[in-house]
């Protein structure tokens, strides 16, 4: 399971990272990417090895999951990124975590 962790952590910043750049143009991409690899490594941890094991359904665990990854992103954006804005945080978040969630289920499901 840890290998398979690594994936989606490399897949998670591959999809959300340009996201992020795009989304915050204004600071510079190296900011951005740092950031985003921060708050991967806090939220992701938590959906694989917090979320995954304690909701047995699998429906209720990728809601949840994906709630929380989506909130606690946007938080950390907007609170690090003052002058972007919680409009910026919360769009950005929500686009990123649907962009990396579709490829999750695209890959579990459907390859």
């Amino acid at each position: 399971m840890q290998y398979v962790f690594w994936q989606a952590f490399l897949l998670t910043l591959l999809l959300e990272t340009p996201i992020y750049c795009w989304f915050y143009k204004k600071y510079d991409w190296r900011k951005i990417a740092a950031l985003s690899l921060i708050i991967n490594a806090i939220t992701l941890p938590f959906v694989w090895f917090v979320f995954f094991p304690a909701i047995p359904d699998y429906a209720q665990f990728f809601i949840s999951s994906e709630l929380y990854a989506f909130g606690a992103e946007a938080v950390i954006l907007a609170e690090v990124l003052k002058k972007g804005g919680w409009g910026t945080a919360l769009t950005a978040s929500a686009f990123a975590n649907a962009v990396s969630a579709g490829a999750g289920l695209f890959i579990g499901f459907v390859l």
